[in-house]
Formats: structure tokens, sequence, C-alpha cells
């Protein structure tokens, strides 16, 4: 008994003539007559009441009628499942993102896979560097979007540069820089410095540091906050201004008390990668690379602050 096997005695039921089912499958009427009895030996019944002038069902047949029906649909789900599995189009699919990337950024990179790939099951969490990092290197999380660390990724882990943005000054909407097109770096050498603590943001704040020491400046305080949220509440207080990508200029538009202003002779930029696990099989990683990269292009087409990689 095999797939072929009860597809020519579904024919023959529903058709209750050999003669018109062979013609259909486009098998010699022999032929199928000899499937049709060495399925009734196998089974040890007989499926089909054969007169000259009709075929019927048997109370037997009727029956097997209905489950080979089910058989043969649920072997075509199957296949269909497993091949969707395999082409990366159905399953299930663990992201991870580090809270200093923009929301318009990670909202439109998710609204945007799953409008492509609605048969997977998306899980969306927040990380900091350190616990994302561990999580892909223990495929708990699939795939990363992130600005990579400054040093390499760890071995098991690969990255796929998509977009980057370049870095503006962060400021209270009433100081006196606020209203400026453009600053240099030298008029906030005299500022508080507000930075995110490493573990949230070691990448963009190493990119600072760089900056200040290429034009040979120190700030004169540089005072942490614990998250992306928390320096954005201490610069719209006056407690100091921040240097930022563009990635998080859609969380900044939560607050009217905030302005970004350009940074003139600075080609800085921040860099955002996908990130996976060499060794990963989650066949849905691919598919969102390739959407990541889609939406990469969409987001540098609408807005020149963004760039592709």
């Amino acid at each position: 008994m095999d797939i072929d096997t009860l597809n020519y005695f579904i024919n023959v039921a529903e058709c209750l003539s050999f003669a018109q089912a062979a013609k259909q499958m486009y098998v010699s009427q022999s032929s199928l007559s000899n499937r049709i009895a060495a399925l009734e030996k196998e089974l040890g019944v007989s499926l089909f009441e054969r007169t000259t002038r009709s075929v019927t069902l048997t109370t037997a047949g009727e029956f097997f009628l209905t489950e080979a029906k089910n058989i043969t649909t649920r072997i075509g789900e199957v296949t269909l499942r497993t091949r969707e599995l395999a082409a990366g189009n159905q399953g299930s699919l663990n992201v991870g993102y580090l809270d200093f990337l923009g929301y318009d950024v990670m909202e439109r990179a998710v609204m945007n896979y799953h409008r492509d790939y609605p048969g997977i099951s998306l899980s969306i969490r927040k990380f900091n560097y350190p616990a994302l990092l561990k999580s892909l290197n223990d495929m708990n999380v699939d795939v990363a979007l992130m600005v990579p660390p400054t040093e390499s990724l760890p071995q098991a882990l690969r990255g796929k540069p998509i977009l980057s943005s370049r870095m503006k000054l962060l400021t209270q909407k009433d100081h006196p820089l606020a209203a400026k097109s453009s600053i240099k770096l030298s008029d906030i050498k005299d500022e508080t410095l507000l930075t995110v603590e490493k573990e949230w943001a070691e990448a963009i704040n190493n990119t600072i540091s760089h900056m200040f020491a290429r034009q040979g400046l120190i700030p004169r305080s540089i005072v942490e906050c614990y998250g992306p949220e928390e320096l954005a509440i201490a610069v719209s207080s006056g407690m100091g201004v921040a240097i930022v990508s563009d990635f998080m200029r859609a969380s900044m538009k939560k607050s009217d008390n905030l302005r970004m202003v350009s940074i003139s002779h600075i080609l800085d930029t921040c860099n955002l990668s996908i990130i996976s696990h060499y060794d990963n099989p989650n066949a849905c990683i691919q598919s969102f690379m390739e959407s990541a990269q889609k939406t990469a292009i969409e987001l540098s087409q609408e807005d020149t602050s963004y760039s592709l990689l």
C-alpha cells in the first residue's frame, strides 16, 4: 500500500468506473485493475462489488474511502509543511535587539518580516550587550539586530552589516546649541557629556571616545545613565548633552523637549548588523536576514541620514 495506490483507489471509488478512472489518471485499465486487486488482496477484503454493468463500493470500501482521503490529505499537509520549514517559510524565530536601536528600524524590520512570512512565529526580546551576545552564542536567540562590539565578535558568531547612521548631538530644546543647524565637537567640550552604561552601548561609547580623541579634546565631565530611556530623560531635564546615532531618533520623538543637531567635520557612523550563530540550524534565519536587508534599503531611500553598508 502506497500513496499512488490510495489515489488509484480514490479515483475509482469516486468515478465508480475503472475505465473512466483509468482515463483520468492516464494509465491502462488493466494496470489500474491490477493495482486495486493487489490492494484488496493486501487488505484481505473486497472494496468493490463488480458486475458487467456497474461498480459499487462495499461497506468496507466506503470506510476505506474515508480513511484513504484522510491519509492522502494528511500526507499532502505534511509534505507542504516540511517544504515550508526547509525553506524558512514556517517555524519560529527568536529575535534579539539592543535598546539603543531605534524603533523606526526595529519596528519596520519586524513589521516587514511578519507581513512577508506570516507563518513564522516571532519572539522579540530586548537585551544589553553581554546578555545578547551570550544568548546568540547559546542559540537561545536565533538572530539579532545590533551594533556589534568594537572588538571582534565571538568566533562562533557571524555578522552582516546592513545600515549606518551618523552621530549627532542630543540636547534639550532650550539649550543654546539646539537652534544651530550644526555644531563642532569643540562646542561641547565644556558640557557635561551623558552616556549610556557600557553594557548597553559599548560600541557607541567607544566611537564617541575616538571622536573626542581625534580632535584632541576631553569632555569636562562624563555621567553614565543606565539605559537609553534614562539618557533621554536626563538630557530632557537639562542635566547635560549626549552624542547618539540617528538610530535613536524615533525613540527621541517621544519627547518634545529634545533636539538632535548635526556635528560638522565628523564622519563617524553607527553601523547596524544582523548577527547569528554559524551553527544555528534554524532555516528562518536566512529569510529574516533577507527581509532585514530589504528594510535597510527602504530606510536608506526614505531618509538620507541612513546609508547602506
